[in-house]
């Protein structure tokens, strides 16, 4: 096709022989190459596993004299061995946080298996929100490689170690884990980026989320300990909504990613929270939704809850309110400065917060405070450089923040560990 290629160590250039003409490019590889992008397109993922890889066509629209220069990104080996070894201290701190406060109830067998049970799931979590292993999961994902079913089946893996350890393991409910991760994982695989698929997207999450917002899983499926039902099966939906659709789907607009890419990322958290505390804490108060305790908790206890609102809260709703709900509606309906996809993941937001009972003036309360965090959370998103990073950290800090200072302390660990049980009941956590 009139191609000329001249390698340096880090660009490919291409020489079109006529303008505007498409051209086919081939690459000998020597060393592993893992995506492809100039001013002219986004970055495309390259295949590492072969020696020629086909990048695609580019088009050169410009002085078909001139070469187009193409940038190469590379992985090296020792940075993704860097991010697992970051994603294992990760898991590790998360675990031994969520698992805190049961030291002290909880038989040493039942804390086992629910450490065990809890930190492979979140070393994938956090596996999968760092670039250059993402990367190479999709690597393995192209190449129908055995290896990109690593963490989904975890999840498998870990729901017969809590009933092993519990000493109440089920047949009939490991079979019903499984297939749920078999087809949560294959009927994203197989979409195609249309509207119809976006309809699919929110139906497999529709069917992972809402048992769990609902304790469904708990009633029926948790064989662990009681009180850490919601966390195992947060972490649990977490790790495979992020298989899914980093893994599965290759969403690599989804702004799945815990490493800070900008000032922004620390700004934008910190003005929101500001924000919001001085809009929702005047009117809590004033309502009566909101009340401080005599006493504050101290600071391990503070941090404890921070961790695990972080895996088990912050990261699974914003994954699936402003990550994929958020975003998918914003690409099918787009609007100017993307209203009409904040409001609408906002109000579903908040919806999903609502008690089960109580009073109407708490449920209409519950509803209106979600609807402004999900909007401020939202916000963070939309203008974070690193997307999901951002309304984790400011969710997790509002609803610590809550804790904190309206959460009475004198609660029992059992009662703390209840608490998202018990909102109905008890004005004491945050949306």
């Amino acid at each position: 096709v009139g191609v000329c290629m001249e390698r340096s160590s880090d660009e490919i250039e291409v020489r079109p022989e006529s303008e505007g003409e498409r051209l086919p490019l081939l690459i000998a590889q020597q060393h592993e190459l893992l995506s492809v992008s100039s001013p002219r397109e986004n970055a495309v993922p390259l295949d590492a596993e072969h020696k020629d890889v086909e990048l695609g066509a580019v088009e050169h629209q410009q002085n078909p004299i001139s070469p187009l220069k193409v940038s190469v990104v590379t992985d090296p080996i020792p940075i993704r061995l860097a991010c697992a070894f970051l994603a294992l201290l990760l898991s590790g701190f998360f675990s031994t946080a969520i698992t805190y406060r049961g030291w002290s109830v909880l038989p040493a067998l039942d804390l086992a298996g629910v450490y065990l049970a809890l930190s492979p799931l979140l070393f994938f979590i956090f596996l999968l929100g760092l670039p250059p292993t993402a990367r190479q999961f999709q690597r393995w994902s192209q190449d129908k490689s055995p290896l990109r079913y690593l963490p989904s089946a975890s999840i498998f893996i870990c729901f017969i170690i809590l009933g092993a350890f519990h000493k109440t393991f089920n047949p009939l409910t490991v079979i019903y884990i499984l297939a749920t991760c078999v087809f949560v994982f294959g009927s994203l695989s197989t979409t195609s980026g249309n509207r119809q698929s976006f309809y699919v997207e929110i139906l497999v999450w529709m069917m992972i989320y809402i048992p769990f917002s609902l304790k469904w899983y708990s009633i029926v499926y948790y064989p662990g300990p009681e009180g850490y039902s919601d966390e195992w099966f947060a972490v649990a939906i977490t790790t495979l909504a992020a298989h899914a659709w980093v893994v599965g789907k290759q969403s690599d607009d989804l702004g799945y990613n815990y490493i800070p890419n900008s000032w922004k990322d620390g700004v934008v958290p910190l003005v929101v929270i500001t924000v919001l505390s001085l809009i929702v804490v005047p009117i809590g108060l004033a309502t009566g939704f909101l009340s401080s305790p005599a006493i504050l908790h101290d600071s391990v206890t503070t941090l404890v809850w921070f961790v695990q609102h972080v895996a088990t809260v912050a990261i699974p709703e914003e994954l699936f309110f402003r990550a994929i709900l958020m975003r998918s509606i914003d690409h099918f309906w787009p609007t100017k400065s993307m209203w009409l996809a904040q409001v609408s993941s906002s109000l579903l937001f908040s919806l999903m917060h609502l008690p089960s009972g109580g009073p109407l003036l708490d449920q209409f309360l519950w509803a209106g405070f979600g609807f402004i965090c999900g909007n401020a959370y939202a916000l963070c998103f939309r203008f974070s450089e690193n997307k999901i990073f951002g309304p984790v950290i400011t969710h997790a800090t509002v609803n610590t923040l809550m804790y904190w200072l309206f959460v009475d302390p004198r609660l029992s660990p059992a009662e703390t560990l209840c608490l998202p049980l018990r909102l109905q009941h008890r004005r004491s956590t945050f949306p």
